[in-house]
């Protein structure tokens, strides 16, 4: 027999499950007392109301607390597969920005909880819409390259730029 566990995080699957069960429960219940009125079954309401106080209620909240983790679940998974931004460099700039982020803790958790360099990876992946595949090796070449910090050089060259031309507006306004 089907448990909801053997469906793990299928909430729809689960949710399925408990209605049927619940169905089969009232069902069961309707002819359990028909018999009982027949006296051929000594199986009463009260007997349904001792044994099964709180089955249809149980199954109800049940039923509520799928429901939202599958619209949870549904609405992660729309953020994640049509995210609106992706990333427009390569994936060794976005690997050595990524590790100088990570290793000067410029970004942590909001709960105050460690966070791991894997979880902050999957989250910027899903935020740009990139998939990298082999991580470890991408950051050890990007880490052996010749000029290792080309991007964040770059980078820096482009706030001086901005700087600069923010100076030039100014004087230009007096």
């Amino acid at each position: 027999m089907k448990t909801c566990n053997s469906y793990k995080k299928n909430y729809v699957a689960q949710i399925e499950l408990i209605n049927n069960r619940l169905y089969d429960f009232k069902q069961w219940k309707l002819s359990i007392t028909n018999k009982s009125r027949d006296k051929s079954e000594t199986v009463t309401n009260e007997t349904i109301r001792v044994w099964y106080p709180d089955f249809e209620k149980q199954c109800e909240i049940e039923i509520e607390r799928l429901t939202k983790l599958a619209e949870l679940q549904n609405n992660k998974s729309i953020l994640i597969e049509t995210p609106p931004y992706k990333w427009n460099s390569t994936v060794s700039d976005f690997l050595e920005l990524f590790a100088a982020l990570y290793q000067n803790e410029s970004i942590v958790r909001a709960d105050g909880n460690a966070l791991t360099r894997k979880e902050m990876l999957e989250y910027f992946q899903g935020v740009l819409g990139m998939e990298i595949k082999d991580t470890e090796g991408r950051l050890a070449k990007v880490g052996s390259r010749e000029n290792n910090t080309a991007f964040l050089d770059k980078l820096a060259q482009q706030f001086r730029n901005y700087v600069s031309g923010k100076e030039k507006k100014l004087q230009s306004r007096k």
